[in-house]
């Protein structure tokens, strides 16, 4: 049995996961962004399970594209039908989290403003949750949430979020709810 195992680069017992190669010449992993260097790893062991799994070889360091890029972007109702709650995660808090937003994905002609929260290891309430690590607490960078105004109902709108300073996200869109249709 093949053992492929991808993981923080702080230790052989500190992995993020695993996967089973078995009969594969190949692997492929989407990469998500955890916003710190990761490394691959490469372990065997003999088919009929008879002894532990051996180092084979491991990757270069990989480092993400950007610390900071805006990931897990997602939105939620505000309490009016004309307001939308739009939030993301990325690695940093020094810059304000911005939405830029509008009718045309190529104008986004406003901008909003939002504010940042995280939470630690010390704030989760037992068990393997307070304590750091790849298996355990990871850090989950810091939580942004803006909230849009003033938004018309069936109305299509196209946004972005992030900064200047540490990039921005694709454009997506969403569409404004009905007044029948508002939660």
């Amino acid at each position: 049995y093949k053992h492929a195992s991808f993981l923080f680069s702080s230790g052989a017992c500190d992995y993020v996961g695993y996967a089973y190669v078995q009969n594969h010449t190949s692997v492929s992993w989407e990469m998500i962004n955890l916003r710190r260097p990761l490394e691959f790893r490469y372990y065997s062991r003999n088919q009929d399970c008879s002894n532990n799994y051996s180092f084979v070889v491991k990757s270069s360091v990989v480092q993400p594209l950007n610390y900071n890029e805006p990931t897990q972007i997602h939105l939620a109702y505000g309490d009016r039908i004309d307001q939308i709650f739009v939030s993301f995660v990325t690695n940093s808090n020094t810059h304000t989290p911005r939405c830029q937003y509008g009718l045309n994905p190529s104008s986004l002609e406003w901008d909003a403003n939002g504010t940042t929260i995280t939470y630690t290891a010390s704030d989760m309430c037992e068990g393997k949750a307070t304590t750091w690590g790849p298996q355990n607490f990871i850090d989950p960078g810091f939580l942004h949430t803006i909230l849009l105004n003033d938004l018309h109902p069936s109305t299509m709108y196209f946004y972005r979020v992030g900064t200047d300073e540490d990039g921005w996200s694709s454009v997506y869109s969403f569409t404004n709810p009905t007044i029948q249709r508002y939660p």
